[in-house]
């Protein structure tokens, strides 16, 4: 059986470094992508229609995968003095 995350297994520390590979070379395999998702729409144009449907959701969710990233800071963007926007010089 494979370890469980957070037990600190073997597994926890090869994902850690495929993440940390692939946050590395992120702009590179962004290009990839692009170019595989080219040359399918250009060799299968019967795929293109529905693939061009999954683009929404597909940047969505890599959107939402990309801010799983950032740690929350708990104070919900708002500045040392409590509002959200500077203070005003009056």
């Amino acid at each position: 059986m494979s370890a469980a995350v957070g037990e600190g297994g073997s597994e926890d520390r090869t994902s850690h470094a495929g993440v940390e590979w692939m946050e590395h070379h992120q702009v590179a395999l962004y290009i990839a992508a692009l170019a595989f998702g080219a040359v399918v729409g250009l060799v299968w144009p019967q795929v293109a229609a529905p693939a061009g449907l999954m683009i929404t959701p597909v940047l969505a969710l890599l959107l939402y995968a990309t801010f799983l990233g950032f740690r929350s800071t708990g104070s919900g963007g708002r500045s040392r003095t409590g509002g959200s926007s500077p203070p005003s010089s009056r």
